[in-house]
């Protein structure tokens, strides 16, 4: 059992060590294809929640180590893009959470995906970005 051990490890080195070249990768892939990846759509939206005025307990998962599928109020769909089926970002769906800011900063250019928003009843203000409307998927609706 021990020589089986030690002739595991170079493997198990070398599938360490393949790690971040297939997350370079998925980047790489992802500039190909409009710069659209989940990371991308991470960063708009905490980028987004930084710009709110106090933002409320509901946001409280939004955090830089954890993936927007598991923020509350976001919910991604597995998105067919030629071969691969990435996770996207489809639905924000935070109503009456106390927002105070403005929706203006949200950059909806990193959320190609997205067929719903609800944030009724929250206290957003200033002008819609021109970027909301390239947002094909909400308006197919």
């Amino acid at each position: 059992m021990q020589k089986l051990g030690s002739k595991m490890r170079p493997l198990l080195y070398l599938c360490l060590s393949l790690v971040p070249c297939l997350l370079l990768l998925e980047e790489a892939h992802a500039t190909r294809h409009g710069g659209i990846s989940l990371r991308s759509q991470h960063m708009a939206l905490l980028h987004w929640k930084a710009t709110l005025v106090s933002p409320p307990l509901q946001m409280g998962s939004w955090q830089e180590t954890t993936s927007p599928c598991n923020w509350t109020g976001i919910m991604c769909t597995a998105i067919r893009h030629g071969r691969r089926m990435p996770w996207m970002v489809t639905n924000i769906s935070l109503p009456d959470a106390g927002i105070r800011g403005q929706l203006g900063e949200l950059n909806f250019s990193a959320l190609p995906f997205l067929t719903s928003i609800d944030l009724q009843n929250n206290s957003l203000h200033g002008a819609l970005p021109a970027s909301i409307c390239s947002l094909s998927a909400l308006f197919d609706t």
